[in-house]
Order: C-alpha cells, then structure tokens, then sequence
C-alpha cells in the first residue's frame, strides 16, 4: 500500500510539477492550520448580582464595607485595606509583580480615608484624593504612569471620581484605573487602584464603578 502511494506522488511530480508544488502547498498549509493558536478565551465580565460582602477594620476601628460579585475573591489586609481580583492567580500577581497579570485577570486594592484625619479642611475633596492615589502609582523609579483626565460620575447616591491609564516598565505593560468614591453621611473616602491586562481594563470599568457604589464608611462610636 505504501508503495502504491509513493509511486502515486512520483507519477502526479513527473506528469506535472505545477500541481504537485500545489499539492505541497495545501498540505502545508493544513499543517500550519493544524499547529495555529488557539482561540482566545472571551472575557466574561459577571453582574454585581449576586454579590457578597467584605467588611475591613483599620487601626482606629474605621470599618469599611463593600460588594463585589460572588465569583471574584476579596482578601482583608492587617492595615483595614481589601485586596479584589476576579482570579486566584491574580491575587497573586498583584502580591508580587502587577506586570504578570494574565490576560483576562483584575487584580487591585480598595483602602479607605477618613476625611477627619485630612489635616487642611481645604483638601478634603475627590480630586485631592486622586492626586494622592495616583502619586502611589508613580512613587516608583522604575515604573512610568501615564494617566488621562478625571471624570466625575454619581452612583448609589455616592461621588466618585475615575481615571484610567497604564503602567509601563522596561518593555512591559499593564493597564490600571483608579476610582476614587465618597460616603458623605460617615465622611469617608475610598481609593480603588486596580490592574489588568492591556485591552481589558475598560471593560471592567463599568462594575467596578458599581463596586464603587457599594461603599460603605462606618465610624465606630
């Protein structure tokens, strides 16, 4: 049998070259086919709903309180921050290198303000805020930050202020957005610094504004 096909090719080369190059050609080009990369995983960005909540408490007994959807993960720091990502391995990545953000990964931290411990009365506002959360983002020698203009949005009945941007270092890049939300009856802000992989982040954007909408500043008396 193998025979009879080795002399089949030689028959189709010797009667004609030009089909046979062809032959050659579509065979490649079904391996190369065969060996193409996958197709990228879609991003799912899940509802607010159903949601679960996470609580934290810093050093004076300010509590802080919010929602975020009952598939991603939220883990309470020892200084009252919350650390959100939607993976696992996100969680780790922004533990460790924010660069190594897989694609379809958002990771970040969520601290808390309390405008009271604001020294000047003057600067107790969103946009003071902002400028404080994203001068965390460039404090760093080797990191460049590039972000665009504030925009101011209303939810749940809380301001906020959001920006979004990228961080670069040597070759690589992640992209961020920072949210900044106030609690006007306890008098309390949030900081919400938060990654994921270039291209995605805006998608994201809309529920972590309702995460945002979520936040709760409670004063302990």
């Amino acid at each position: 049998m193998q025979n009879n096909h080795r002399d089949g090719i030689l028959r189709l080369y010797k009667g004609n070259k030009g089909a046979y190059i062809r032959a050659l050609i579509i065979l490649l080009l079904m391996m190369l086919g065969a060996c193409a990369t996958p197709t990228p995983e879609v991003l799912i960005i899940p509802n607010l709903d159903p949601s679960q909540t996470v609580s934290a408490t810093d050093f004076q007994g300010r509590v802080m309180r919010l929602s975020y959807p009952e598939s991603w993960l939220a883990r309470v720091g020892n200084k009252g921050e919350i650390v959100l990502a939607n993976r696992q391995n996100a969680l780790g990545a922004w533990d460790i290198n924010i660069f190594s953000l897989r694609a379809g990964e958002m990771a970040g931290v969520i601290a808390a303000i309390d405008e009271e411990s604001i020294e000047n009365s003057w600067e107790r506002n969103l946009e003071t805020m902002m400028s404080r959360s994203r001068a965390e983002m460039t404090g760093y020698q080797d990191m460049r930050a590039q972000f665009t203009g504030n925009e101011a949005f209303t939810i749940n009945g809380r301001d906020g202020l959001i920006t979004n941007g990228t961080l670069t270092r040597d070759e690589l890049v992640v992209e961020v957005v920072i949210i900044v939300v106030y609690d006007e009856e306890d008098g309390g802000y949030a900081s919400m610094i938060l990654g994921a992989s270039v291209g995605e982040m805006r998608l994201f954007e809309p529920l972590l504004m309702e995460i945002a909408g979520t936040f709760d500043f409670i004063r302990q008396s």
